[in-house]
């Protein structure tokens, strides 16, 4: 099942050439895939429904690609991720509702995508936050663009395109405070550029070598 998952990856996901990415891929003692990492390569077509059947897959980085088209339905089989990287793609649609089974997640980067959102993230997503054992804690998504932002109260990087700048619930040094409508004062930090936004998700994810479930962090690139 693993091979033949992969190499239905492999033909609906093609590559637009050899990117500046690196690519790679781990298993656990008993072959089943548990890190898949394929950032900045350049790939293209759509994200497979058979991506449901790497039940054991805990890291799935797929940023900074042309991937496009809906995010499968199965994602929700993958109960074991731990990270999943979809960011700086050109996906379209809205998150499924079966992301919302995705209980041990606690990284999750959705920005600078075409999707159109809805309110699914303030209302099943944001519900990962609110559970007794969450662990999601880091969540990024389109949601100050101009164009049909996506609805989320519980994220802690809103982006706008590229540009992204944590939310007011959490103020940096470099934020400004004025008054808004209500009379009450929040934050509006400076918008961090995609270089630096793309450093900081690279320390993030070193930070998590720490962590029992990383076996094998993405390496850095020029």
């Amino acid at each position: 099942a693993i091979s033949s998952t992969i190499s239905t990856l492999a033909a609906t996901v093609g590559g637009g050439g050899s990117g500046v990415g690196t690519n790679s891929c781990t298993t656990n003692a008993v072959r089943e895939v548990t890190e898949l990492f394929l950032p900045e390569l350049q790939m293209r077509g759509t994200l497979p429904e058979e991506i449901g059947f790497l039940t054991a897959l805990t890291v799935l980085d797929l940023q900074m690609n042309f991937l496009g088209g809906g995010l499968p339905q199965s994602l929700g089989l993958l109960t074991n991720l731990h990270y999943l990287g979809l960011g700086s793609n050109k996906f379209t649609g809205t998150v499924p509702d079966t992301m919302g089974s995705l209980t041990k997640l606690d990284t999750l980067y959705l920005h600078h995508n075409k999707m159109n959102g809805g309110d699914y993230l303030s209302t099943s997503i944001c519900n990962l936050k609110e559970r007794e054992d969450r662990h999601l804690y880091r969540l990024w998504a389109d949601c100050i663009r101009d164009d049909d932002p996506i609805q989320c109260d519980c994220c802690d990087v809103c982006c706008d395109g590229p540009d992204c700048a944590p939310t007011a619930t959490r103020p940096t040094a470099t934020s400004t405070t004025t008054d808004d409508t209500h009379g009450g004062v929040v934050n509006h930090p400076t918008p961090i550029l995609q270089r630096d936004k793309r450093m900081k998700q690279r320390r993030e994810v070193r930070e998590h070598q720490a962590e029992g479930w990383f076996s094998k962090a993405w390496s850095d690139s020029e």
